[in-house]
């Protein structure tokens, strides 16, 4: 409650990854103590990287849709099959109407995502930019203005 502005809406239907990075990006706000409000928009960018993209999910759709018998899947599931569904989903929480992207890296990850936001701001595609890393059961949202 203290750091959250107001309830998230449909979050109990979001996927693991996307409760990560809304609840990270969250974090990194409230941090950084940018408000929000329902309905108000951020001149704010967000990035992400992870190591596996929608992996998991892909997965977790392939499964349902072939125990339906391959005739289709549930959409809750479909909808998180892209790397960047889960920024999608804070950006939407929060208002974020800056550029959005998924980055994928294999090596220091954690640096390109940052460098890839200092670009961006040095360039004035944004006025700020939170920047997600996220695994499985863990994940980390620099605020970068």
């Amino acid at each position: 409650d203290e750091v959250l502005a107001y309830p998230i809406e449909n979050f109990g239907r979001l996927n693991r990854d996307s409760r990560l990075v809304v609840l990270s990006v969250a974090l990194a706000l409230y941090d950084a103590n940018l408000n929000y409000g329902v309905g108000e928009k951020q001149d704010v960018g967000i990035l992400g990287i992870n190591p596996c993209g929608a992996l998991d999910t892909n997965l977790a759709y392939f499964r349902d849709y072939a125990q339906a018998g391959r005739k289709l899947g549930r959409g809750n599931f479909f909808i998180y099959t892209l790397p960047s569904s889960p920024l999608a989903e804070a950006a939407i929480a929060f208002g974020l109407q800056g550029p959005s992207a998924y980055l994928r890296s294999a090596d220091n990850p954690e640096e390109n995502l940052l460098a890839q936001a200092q670009i961006m701001l040095e360039n004035r595609e944004t006025a700020a930019i939170a920047a997600v890393s996220w695994e499985p059961n863990s994940a980390t949202c620099y605020f970068m203005v």
